[in-house]
């Protein structure tokens, strides 16, 4: 290249051998952290979800929320958005309960089956971003999240209030 200009001659425009190798050796790169990021491997198959409460709507005679002195009776509708109930995630708590605001509960579900006890689940705080909520059995090993759009409507019967995710 001239100075003020574009280079002409025949050698114009081609890249000497270092330059070559190096532009070569950048566009190799570019090209693996392209296929590494396609996801072309497949990964392991996902499981089902945590089963919290088994069953069918009509396996239940009835289905309530508590809080406090606060009862209610959830509708058919709402016990069919209920049952099964399934968690995003299963595991045993490392902190304390306190911390997943399970100790005490904010409410309770209790699951009235046709012809057999009570079924009972502790209801927690939200999880950090908001899109989850604790739930535990009484005496229970496991700790269970479930989407807070799922329980929110649920709770506010009873008048707890469910932030909504972040």
């Amino acid at each position: 290249m001239t100075r003020g200009g574009p280079a002409r001659g025949p050698g114009a425009g081609r890249l000497g051998p270092t330059r070559a190798a190096a532009a070569l050796m950048a566009l190799m790169a570019v090209v693996a952290l392209l296929a590494a990021s396609c996801g072309s491997t497949p990964g392991p198959a996902s499981s089902p979800p945590p089963v919290v409460v088994p069953g069918r709507a009509a396996g239940f005679s009835a289905v309530y929320v508590e809080a406090g002195n606060r009862q209610t009776r959830l509708s058919a509708v709402q016990v069919a958005g209920m049952v099964p109930l399934l968690a995003a995630k299963e595991f045993r708590p490392s902190e304390p309960l306190a911390d997943y605001g399970l100790a005490p509960a904010r409410a309770r579900l209790v699951y009235q089956a046709r012809g057999a006890g009570a079924s009972v689940l502790l209801v927690g705080g939200p999880t950090f971003d908001y899109h989850f909520i604790y739930l535990m059995r009484p005496g229970g090993q496991s700790l269970y999240t479930v989407a807070t759009g799922q329980l929110a409507p649920i709770l506010a019967l009873v008048g707890v209030v469910a932030p909504p995710p972040r």
